[in-house]
């Protein structure tokens, strides 16, 4: 069965940016910076603010960013570089944005607006305006403040004004919006430079609650969290608006992080509210609070009245009971008090349990695929669906950048099944992007596919495939790179190797997969016992005499206890000679075989079989009857992959030669080889088959099939994307700077679900020495693999445990290891 068609998808999606900060005199002044700033981005509501305390981040919060995978993380700590080098170990490819803080120093306007700008916020407008529907209204005002206005807290932390967030103001006549504006008491009449158009001025926040609950008024905060990024389904806070009173920083990164347990804004526009402590002194701002959440909120509300939880971290039960009775009755709501013990709390207790958005109002994310049959490809970069409406109006609607996720899929498939294609998987390495694509800012998702920053200029996106040589030659010789903006940019870098290329072995190993067609092909015929006793009883007969071997050594070099030593150069001399004399014992190549030879086996071989297995035993008749088709079908593949070739084998009746001409050379008179007497072809001739003598090689004397079952072993363990490359030698200088002679040799080189694996592979466990598990370790901390296996095909003397441990003493806790006892199933064949 052929497999699918390769194909590129690509899916749109907002860029995703995590904050670190760290407690400190201006931490507040830096987590306004930081709300305003996610504010004025598409999907900027669902950005994590991840607490750095103590000189660590918590587990739980390490989980959580890992799961977001942002494209960026943007540090604020006092010590920068030392986080961000904890946070690669875990992240892997994003990029790490700083900005300076020095302790006891208060910086006056912090700004955390990073350098690559994202999508705005307002380019949902043009979409609401057009479209309407159930939960969908038009916009007639927008939340914004007098620059001179004071805050306690209310308008930034929860909902954001362009004043605070857009750096060009005002931007209403540019918008088509009118202002709802936040102006102080006693304001200057010719307050406005700029023409403001139907204004409408609010001096009280709190009285805005009562505006910004109906639904021709829109904040920054409801669009920039629409279509947004991943929710998680199971957290205990979900059921109930969560309603964070208090002043404390910890106050406000829980309430603000709350909001990333809940899905987007388009069903319900605000589930989190942090109010100011104030407001317990302040019965009328309490009262508009309990308003504006009877009005907004129906959470929990399907088997009664809504539910809110009144959290705080700064605050006790006891201080709040009175609010907390008043908002009961006001906003006729269930109110509970639950207090916020630590910042984990609202972290989610399974980092696996996020969900995309639920589309279920709004249009999913856009995708498009194209054909890939060849490289380099090109895709239409997709659009978010909102961003469509923006056509033809002003600028600031569709300025900034969107993230498209790519699944490439490979061309040189080495999947384990013959009708799926598999997709990529990338290893974390940033060097390997530049071989698909040539963007800035493109980057390795945590799911090991690939994302490119596109923005409405970009409408194309031009996609390349490496080879698996250039692949692996470019993961093995090329430093990994990071941005100049990058805090771990290093410039100059230099890979611990300077090139690669297969061995002698993996250029065999290459020739095989050449002539089997693919990995699969070498699987599917080698873990066939009839086959595989036939070619290895063809192209290497001896196999079977390694005991006998073994006992006539012991025997003439008279080996005590089974262990044979040698000390000197006369114990070498006797060993070569007592094999020279007695090579002639094993059995000598044989390359040809015949249809009535093999059918012959392959009857023995079924009889062994249905004797084994009750099943075959009721259908023994028919699998027997069958036997000859089977046997053609399999024989006439291995024929068309060139494994066998067919032609006449004849024995020179002068000088006794044996003669082989090919099918295609067949005449009624044939020449010998040697004394070139004319021979005469029988009438009924039948065929023989001669095995491929680069085939006879490989199992005689490279086991190159040994790499090929372990390869095949590594394949089955993957469960989405396999690929490799053949035995490679690696150098720390070019070639001809090292005489030509390899630095190491790799025998398994292969990515394996996004890992990158490199190994060690015997026929058998008690040929891996010391020495080579070394050499597998140094290569393993150069490369900085994901996993070192060491794998063989037969474990006799259960050895394997004791060398994997060496192996794990010598590398660091980063890098798994792993061993393979593979081997090619040994029951007999009842299929071919």
């Amino acid at each position: 069965m052929n497999k699918p068609e390769p194909k590129i998808r690509a899916v749109e999606r907002p860029m995703r940016i995590a904050y670190v900060l760290e407690h400190g005199d201006d931490s507040h002044r830096w987590l306004d910076s930081i709300f305003a700033e996610c504010f004025s981005r598409h999907g900027g509501r669902h950005s994590l603010i991840v607490p750095y305390g103590n000189s660590v981040i918590s587990e739980r919060y390490l989980a959580w960013i890992k799961a977001i995978d942002p494209d960026c993380v943007v540090l604020l700590t006092y010590q920068n570089r030392e986080v961000a080098q904890t946070l690669s170990a875990v992240l892997g490819d994003c990029v790490f944005e700083q900005r300076t803080r020095v302790r006891g120093k208060v910086e006056d306007f912090p700004r955390v607006r990073g350098e690559g700008m994202a999508l705005t916020s307002l380019s949902w407008i043009p979409f609401f305006q057009t479209v309407s529907g159930m939960q969908q209204h038009a916009v007639e005002r927008i939340l914004d403040q007098y620059p001179a206005w004071p805050d306690d807290g209310l308008i930034k932390d929860n909902f954001g004004t362009l004043h605070g967030s857009i750096p060009r103001y005002p931007m209403h006549e540019h918008i088509g919006v009118r202002p709802l504006i936040l102006t102080p008491e006693n304001p200057p009449e010719n307050r406005w430079r700029f023409g403001v158009v139907d204004a409408e001025e609010i001096s009280d926040a709190y009285s805005a609650l009562t505006r910004i609950a109906h639904r021709g008024v829109a904040t920054l905060a409801q669009m920039s969290n629409l279509n947004c990024q991943r929710f998680t389904h199971d957290h205990p806070w979900r059921d109930k608006f969560c309603l964070v009173i208090g002043d404390s920083l910890e106050d406000r990164i829980v309430c603000w992080n709350a909001g990333l347990l809940f899905d987007d804004a388009t069903s319900q526009r605000y589930k989190t509210l942090r109010v100011p402590s104030t407001v317990l002194d302040d019965p009328e701002s309490a009262e508009r609070v309990a308003e504006f959440l009877r009005a907004v909120n129906w959470l929990g509300s399907n088997s009664g009245p809504s539910k809110i939880a009144v959290r705080s971290y700064s605050l006790d039960a006891n201080v709040l009971t009175d609010f907390i009775t008043r908002t009961q009755q006001q906003a006729r709501s269930v109110v509970t008090f639950e207090r916020v013990g630590t910042l984990d709390d609202c972290c989610p207790e399974q980092s696996s349990s996020f969900n995309k958005t639920y589309n279920t109002m709004l249009p999913a994310s856009i995708a498009t695929e194209v054909l890939a049959r060849e490289a380099p490809a090109v895709i239409n970069a997709p659009v978010p669906h909102h961003l469509r409406y923006c056509a033809g109006k002003h600028p600031a609607f569709s300025q900034g950048n969107w993230y498209v996720d790519l699944v490439i899929d490979k061309l040189n498939d080495h999947g384990r099944f013959s009708n799926i294609r598999e997709a990529w998987k990338i290893p974390l390495r940033r060097q390997l992007i530049r071989q698909f694509v040539r963007v800035e800012r493109s980057r390795i998702l945590s799911s090991n596919d690939l994302s490119v920053p596109v923005s409405a200029d970009a409408a194309l996106i031009e996609i390349t495939q490496p080879d698996d040589e250039s692949f692996f030659h470019c993961l093995i010789t090329d430093p990994g790179y990071r941005e100049p903006s990058d805090i771990l940019f290093e410039r100059d870098k230099v890979a611990t190797y300077r090139y690669a290329e297969p061995s002698d072995k993996g250029r065999y190993l290459a020739g095989l997969l050449g002539m089997f067609g693919s990995l699969y092909n070498v699987e599917s015929v080698m873990n066939t016992r009839f086959w595989r006793r036939q070619l290895y009883g063809m192209a290497a007969p001896a196999t079977d005499q390694r005991a006998e071997v073994k006992t006539l050594l012991q025997k003439r070099l008279k080996a005590k206890a089974g262990l044979l030593v040698i000390e000197n150069d006369e114990g070498w001399a006797r060993l070569a000679e007592c094999v020279i004399q007695n090579a002639s014992r094993l059995k000598v190549p044989r390359l040809r075989t015949r249809f009535d030879w093999l059918l012959k086996q392959w009857e023995e071989e079924l009889n062994e079989a249905i004797e084994a297995d009750e099943h075959l035993r009721r259908q023994a008749d028919e699998i027997v009857r069958d036997a000859s088709n089977e046997l053609k079908r399999s024989l006439a593949f291995l024929v068309g992959q060139r494994i066998f070739y067919r032609g006449h084998e004849w024995v020179c009746r002068t000088c006794s030669h044996r003669n082989w001409t090919n099918l295609r050379s067949l005449d009624d008179e044939m020449s010998c080889e040697v004394c070139e007497a004319v021979h005469r072809l029988p009438v009924d001739v039948a065929m023989d088959f001669r095995l491929n003598e680069f085939l006879a090689t490989c199992l005689r004397e490279h086991d190159t099939f040994t790499v090929a079952c372990i390869l095949a072993s590594i394949r089955r363990q993957s469960k989405l994307f396999f690929t490799f490359a053949p035995q490679t030698s690696i150098f720390k200088k070019y070639p001809e700077e090292q005489g030509g002679s390899p630095s190491r040799e790799l025998d398994i080189l292969c990515i394996s679900d996004g890992r990158f694996i490199i190994g060690e592979a015997k026929a058998r466990a008690e040929l891996i020495a010391p020495s080579d598990i070394k050499d597998l370790a140094e290569a393993a901390v150069d490369l900085q693999v994901d996993m070192a296996v060491l794998a063989v095909l037969s474990d006799e003397r259960s050895v394997m445990p004791d060398k994997l441990a060496q192996l794990r003493e010598l590398l660091p806790e980063s890098i798994a290891v792993q061993m393979i006892v593979a081997g090619w199933d040994d029951e007999p064949s009842s299929y071919l």
